[in-house]
């Protein structure tokens, strides 16, 4: 077996689910992926369900949000308060006591900021409709089926890509668009190989 070379291009964490995230120099990583990763989350209150990208239509304004936390978070502490900057440049501290209210005015429902361990078993809405499908396939799934219980990833606690995966995706389909930021990747590996899947 042969093993690629390559480097970490980028470290990035996500303090809120599904917000644009902060690039890192180092971090801590444990059982629960990154140090603060999907620390936070936005709760629909009409539905309960954890909002997130795989939803775009109903959550376009989450996506252009972004978040980073007010100094480093701890291992050993809670996590500290994070600043959320809206796509219109405003900002908001989570220990603010209108935030709840104001992330409700800008993604024009009721929604509710919550921290890791707030929801116990978080669900999500999920668009599973082919790529060339007219109309949307909304099903409700639950989150982090590989990872520890009460956080808000998708699936696993820790996201990798490569520089070659998604070549080798474009190279798949030309009309597609593959933006890393899609991904929201934590750590993104560039390797010294020829492209494909890995």
């Amino acid at each position: 077996m042969v093993i690629p070379q390559g480097e970490v291009q980028s470290l990035q964490r996500y303090p809120v689910k599904s917000m644009q995230g902060e690039c890192l120099e180092n971090v801590q990583v444990s059982t629960y992926g990154l140090l603060g990763d999907r620390g936070y989350a936005v709760q629909d209150m009409e539905t309960g369900h954890i909002v997130n990208a795989k939803h775009p239509e109903k959550w376009r304004t989450m996506l252009d949000s972004r978040a980073h936390y007010d100094c480093e978070p701890s291992a050993d502490n809670p996590f500290p308060p994070i600043i959320i900057t809206l796509p219109d440049g405003v900002e908001i501290r989570s220990d603010d006591p209108e935030v709840d209210r104001r992330l409700s005015d800008s993604f024009g429902r009721s929604v509710r900021l919550v921290r890791t361990g707030a929801v116990p078993e978080p669900t999500r809405e999920a668009d599973r409709a082919d790529v060339n499908a007219a109309e949307p396939d909304i099903r409700i799934e639950p989150m982090g089926r590989a990872a520890p219980e009460g956080g808000f990833f998708d699936y696993a606690p820790l996201h990798i890509v490569s520089t070659a995966t998604l070549t080798y995706l474009s190279k798949l389909y030309p009309r597609g668009v593959f933006d890393l930021r899609r991904f929201r990747a934590n750590v993104v590996v560039d390797l010294a190989t020829e492209p494909g899947p890995l």
